[in-house]
């Protein structure tokens, strides 16, 4: 089986299901088809339908790299936050953003006692 560039992951997944079917082997499907560049149990979790994670792994079977991408699409989100929908604003004044472990927690840990009170 030759590796083209781009592949997608049922295309690999009938590769795989064909050679095993002529091999009946993990290892034989590994080290004849991918050259050793994949190890048997990727073949054995190929056939099981997981997808494979590792870009190593994906390079060698010929998968395009996973893009981890989250449109943030009209909305405002701060350049620091980490999440778009649950982080929130210190309520100090420092203006910096964090995601909050509880629901009423409107510092950050360690801002509360630089609060300013409201004057007379």
């Amino acid at each position: 089986m030759a590796v083209r560039e781009a592949y997608t992951f049922p295309d690999v997944l009938r590769l795989v299901q064909a050679a095993y079917a002529a091999k009946a082997s993990f290892r034989r499907v590994a080290r004849e088809d991918f050259g050793g560049r994949v190890s048997h149990v990727v073949v054995a979790r190929i056939l099981a339908g997981q997808e494979p994670k590792r870009p190593a792994i994906r390079e060698a079977l010929g998968l395009a790299p996973i893009a981890r991408v989250c449109p943030a699409n009209g909305a405002n989100v701060a350049q620091d936050a980490l999440v778009i929908r649950s982080s929130i604003e210190c309520a100090c004044g420092c203006s910096q953003n964090f995601i909050p472990r509880h629901p009423r927690q409107r510092y950050l840990p360690g801002h509360r006692r630089r609060r300013v009170s409201p004057g007379p």
